[in-house]
């Protein structure tokens, strides 16, 4: 009878398991010779105990990662203002100005 290896139950792909979805409208970013910290918090916080807190989560991720996210990020900016600039705007229309309009 065949033992089950490791490599028989793994999948060649990995599946995504999002354990923490949270929003984010501020992160504070601070490297160390080691790794990079990602503090992403929503602002401007919630009032508990007389002081405002604001909560967040911190990432932990070495540089070489670091530099991978910024250039991913940066990307699928890129993508989307491109993407964005081929679209006609809608619901706007403008005329065209008479010769004397601009003036």
């Amino acid at each position: 009878m065949k033992q089950n290896t490791h490599d028989d139950i793994m999948t060649k792909d990995p599946v995504s398991h999002i354990i923490l979805t949270r929003y984010c409208n501020f992160v504070n970013i601070q490297a160390s010779t080691n790794d990079v910290a990602l503090d992403f918090m929503e602002l401007p916080g919630i009032p508990r105990d007389g002081k405002q807190v604001v909560e967040g989560v911190r990432v932990y991720m070495t540089h070489d990662h670091a530099r991978f996210m910024a250039d991913a990020i940066l990307s699928a900016l890129q993508e989307k203002s491109n993407e964005n600039s081929n679209e006609k705007p809608r619901g706007i229309t403008q005329k065209p100005l008479s010769k004397n309009e601009g003036l």
